[in-house]
Protein backbone atom coordinates (compact mmCIF):
# COMPACT_ATOMS: atom_id res chain seq x y z
CA UNK A 1 0.00 0.00 0.00
CA UNK A 2 0.94 3.54 0.21
CA UNK A 3 3.66 3.27 3.05
CA UNK A 4 5.56 0.93 0.92
CA UNK A 5 6.03 3.80 -1.53
CA UNK A 6 6.60 6.07 1.06
CA UNK A 7 9.65 5.16 2.98
CA UNK A 8 12.95 6.76 3.26
CA UNK A 9 16.29 4.86 4.14
CA UNK A 10 18.85 7.45 6.42
CA UNK A 11 21.71 6.96 7.69
CA UNK A 12 22.62 7.67 11.00
CA UNK A 13 25.22 7.28 13.41
CA UNK A 14 24.31 4.74 16.74
CA UNK A 15 24.67 7.66 19.67
CA UNK A 16 21.73 9.75 17.41
CA UNK A 17 19.67 6.07 16.49
CA UNK A 18 19.67 5.78 20.38
CA UNK A 19 18.20 9.01 21.23
CA UNK A 20 15.85 8.89 18.57
CA UNK A 21 14.62 5.52 19.57
CA UNK A 22 14.68 6.41 23.33
CA UNK A 23 12.23 9.76 22.37
CA UNK A 24 14.80 11.84 23.89
CA UNK A 25 15.86 12.96 19.85
CA UNK A 26 12.14 15.20 18.63
CA UNK A 27 14.34 16.29 14.99
CA UNK A 28 16.94 15.30 12.66
CA UNK A 29 18.56 17.72 10.91
CA UNK A 30 19.60 17.38 7.44
CA UNK A 31 20.74 19.66 4.00
CA UNK A 32 17.67 18.08 1.93
CA UNK A 33 14.70 16.39 2.55
CA UNK A 34 12.01 14.53 0.37
CA UNK A 35 10.76 16.57 -2.07
CA UNK A 36 10.04 14.09 -5.40
CA UNK A 37 8.90 10.61 -4.69
CA UNK A 38 10.05 8.81 -7.72
CA UNK A 39 7.81 5.97 -6.56
CA UNK A 40 4.97 7.95 -7.06
CA UNK A 41 6.19 10.43 -9.43
CA UNK A 42 4.78 13.07 -7.59
CA UNK A 43 5.86 15.39 -4.91
CA UNK A 44 6.43 13.71 -1.87
CA UNK A 45 3.87 13.22 0.69
CA UNK A 46 4.20 13.51 4.63
CA UNK A 47 4.14 11.90 6.72
CA UNK A 48 6.76 10.21 5.46
CA UNK A 49 8.17 6.76 6.80
CA UNK A 50 11.63 6.94 7.78
CA UNK A 51 13.82 3.93 8.11
CA UNK A 52 17.02 4.08 9.90
CA UNK A 53 20.31 2.22 9.25
CA UNK A 54 22.59 2.92 11.67
CA UNK A 55 26.19 3.34 10.30
CA UNK A 56 29.25 1.12 11.53
CA UNK A 57 31.12 4.14 12.68
CA UNK A 58 31.79 4.07 16.55
CA UNK A 59 30.27 0.39 17.43
CA UNK A 60 27.39 1.07 15.33
CA UNK A 61 25.34 -2.19 13.71
CA UNK A 62 25.92 -1.38 10.05
CA UNK A 63 22.14 -2.43 9.89
CA UNK A 64 18.66 -1.41 10.13
CA UNK A 65 17.20 -0.49 13.64
CA UNK A 66 14.43 0.99 13.47
CA UNK A 67 12.13 3.19 11.89
CA UNK A 68 9.96 6.60 12.84
CA UNK A 69 7.19 8.22 11.41
CA UNK A 70 7.90 11.87 10.04
CA UNK A 71 4.53 14.22 9.85
CA UNK A 72 6.71 17.14 8.46
CA UNK A 73 9.27 19.12 7.91
CA UNK A 74 10.55 22.59 8.94
CA UNK A 75 13.50 24.50 6.52
CA UNK A 76 15.31 27.98 7.79
CA UNK A 77 18.09 29.87 5.95
CA UNK A 78 18.59 31.60 8.63
CA UNK A 79 20.76 30.94 11.49
CA UNK A 80 19.72 28.02 13.71
CA UNK A 81 17.68 29.07 16.52
CA UNK A 82 17.44 27.15 20.17
CA UNK A 83 14.29 25.32 19.80
CA UNK A 84 15.85 23.93 17.06
CA UNK A 85 18.99 22.86 18.87
CA UNK A 86 16.40 21.85 21.68
CA UNK A 87 14.86 19.33 19.42
CA UNK A 88 17.60 17.92 18.02
CA UNK A 89 19.77 17.53 20.63
CA UNK A 90 22.81 19.67 19.10
CA UNK A 91 24.17 23.33 19.93
CA UNK A 92 22.98 26.09 18.14
CA UNK A 93 27.19 26.50 16.90
CA UNK A 94 26.96 22.14 15.92
CA UNK A 95 23.82 23.53 13.80
CA UNK A 96 25.86 26.76 12.10
CA UNK A 97 28.87 25.04 11.57
CA UNK A 98 26.90 22.01 9.64
CA UNK A 99 24.55 24.48 7.79
CA UNK A 100 27.91 26.04 6.40
CA UNK A 101 25.82 28.86 4.91
CA UNK A 102 23.23 26.65 3.08
CA UNK A 103 19.64 25.40 4.42
CA UNK A 104 19.18 23.31 7.51
CA UNK A 105 16.11 21.31 7.65
CA UNK A 106 14.19 19.37 10.41
CA UNK A 107 12.62 16.47 9.76
CA UNK A 108 9.87 16.08 12.83
CA UNK A 109 10.44 12.45 14.57
CA UNK A 110 7.02 10.63 15.60
CA UNK A 111 6.49 7.04 16.98
CA UNK A 112 10.00 5.93 16.79
CA UNK A 113 9.88 1.57 16.71
CA UNK A 114 13.14 0.03 17.20
CA UNK A 115 13.58 -3.66 15.65
CA UNK A 116 14.22 -6.06 17.90
CA UNK A 117 17.34 -7.74 15.65
CA UNK A 118 18.79 -5.54 13.15
CA UNK A 119 18.53 -5.72 9.71
CA UNK A 120 21.16 -6.12 7.38
CA UNK A 121 20.98 -4.05 4.19
CA UNK A 122 21.71 -7.34 2.20
CA UNK A 123 18.47 -8.79 3.69
CA UNK A 124 16.26 -6.31 1.69
CA UNK A 125 18.29 -6.75 -1.22
CA UNK A 126 20.17 -3.73 -0.95
CA UNK A 127 23.86 -3.00 -1.45
CA UNK A 128 24.89 -0.01 0.36
CA UNK A 129 23.81 3.00 2.67
CA UNK A 130 23.18 6.09 1.61
CA UNK A 131 25.63 9.11 2.21
CA UNK A 132 22.43 10.74 4.19
CA UNK A 133 19.52 9.15 2.79
CA UNK A 134 17.21 7.95 -0.15
CA UNK A 135 14.34 6.63 -1.23
CA UNK A 136 13.57 2.65 -0.31
CA UNK A 137 11.45 0.93 -3.66
CA UNK A 138 8.47 -0.46 -2.93
CA UNK A 139 9.97 -3.74 -2.92
CA UNK A 140 12.71 -2.92 -0.49
CA UNK A 141 10.12 -1.57 1.66
CA UNK A 142 8.12 -4.76 1.48
CA UNK A 143 11.10 -7.20 1.95
CA UNK A 144 11.61 -5.08 5.37
CA UNK A 145 8.22 -4.90 6.38
CA UNK A 146 8.30 -8.78 6.20
CA UNK A 147 11.10 -9.21 8.09
CA UNK A 148 10.03 -6.70 10.73
CA UNK A 149 6.22 -8.55 10.95
CA UNK A 150 8.61 -11.65 11.70
CA UNK A 151 9.97 -9.85 14.72
CA UNK A 152 6.70 -8.69 16.05
CA UNK A 153 6.89 -4.83 14.80
CA UNK A 154 4.74 -3.33 11.97
CA UNK A 155 6.04 -1.13 9.55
Amino acid sequence: GRTMDNCILLSIRKNWAAAILSSKKKMEIRKRVPSYNPNTEKHAEYPLRVVMYETKAHGGAGAVVGFFDCPGYIGTADPADKTMAKLSGLSVEQLEQYRDGGWLYGLKVQNPRRLPEPVPLEAIHMDRAPQSWCWLNSINAADLAEIAAAQGVKL
